[in-house]
């Protein structure tokens, strides 16, 4: 999240059950003074996830807040804020800045500015495999573009890894169609329509079949319709054949290896 977005967060905007907190505004420091706003682009108004260890942390500081809250009494502003002043009024966020640049000088990090932590959490996402479309909702960019281009620096491999999954998706495809298979075969016995389906590379048991056969009688001749659909749940592939039509008894349907 963005200085402003965490500085402009309210209780009201984290769900404690579902584990998410809701960017909706972000404060603003003019030189009229402080100012709550709605951020620019809609993208930036986001549903962010939290992690339980998250979740646990700001359960334990609205209780110390809440505490504080109640010893002040009608001394503290309750603007229902996250990240307040004692009592209760909004922090700036050029005083923020300066809080943070103090706490980590003391600890030797001199360079670390508080966007950087930003960066960071990005960093950290990509280079665990997140997809970068979910890295950009998180960070509410405008578009996936600004993600890529800002951090394309840390997937060096996306170009190998990439062709390694084209290879292994069109090996995968060439299997099916290579080798071993089986077929099917329906037909009418007048010379009518016909129709079989030969799939090869893939054993039977991985490839779903439905058949159905219908009839009735239409002025006396038997009229039969079929309807026959055929799926291989890895490639996707589908094939879906309906109606015979013959008035006469379907003459076969066979499968066969």
């Amino acid at each position: 999240m963005r200085r402003g977005e965490i500085l402009a967060l309210r209780w009201s905007d984290v769900d404690f059950e579902r584990g998410v907190a809701m960017v909706t505004r972000t404060l603003q420091q003019t030189g009229e003074g402080l100012s709550f706003k709605v951020p620019k682009s809609a993208k930036s108004r986001r549903q962010i996830a939290l992690s339980p260890e998250t979740v646990a942390i700001l359960r334990s500081y609205k209780a110390k807040q809440a505490a504080k809250r109640l010893l002040l009494g009608e001394g503290y502003a309750d603007l229902d804020l996250i990240c307040a002043r004692p009592d209760g009024s909004p922090v700036k966020p050029d005083g923020f800045t300066a809080s943070f640049k103090g706490f980590v000088s003391r600890r030797g990090m001199t360079t670390l500015r508080f966007h950087d932590l930003r960066h960071t959490h990005a960093s950290l996402l990509l280079k665990g495999n997140i997809h970068p479309k979910i890295a950009s909702e998180r960070l509410g960019h405008a578009t996936i573009g600004i993600t890529l281009d800002t951090y394309s620096h840390l997937m060096p491999g996306m170009q190998e890894e990439a062709a390694r999954s084209i290879d292994s998706v069109l090996r995968s495809g060439q299997r099916a169609v290579d080798g071993l298979g089986w077929r099917l075969t329906a037909a009418c016995p007048d010379g009518g329509p016909s129709w079989e389906y030969f799939e090869r590379g893939v054993p039977k048991p991985r490839v779903g079949m439905r058949l159905g056969v219908r009839a009735q009688d239409v002025e006396g001749l038997t009229q039969f319709s079929i309807s026959l659909k055929l799926w291989h749940p890895v490639s996707r592939l589908s094939v879906e054949l309906r109606s015979c039509g013959a008035r006469q008894p379907l003459a076969r349907v066979r499968e066969r290896l």
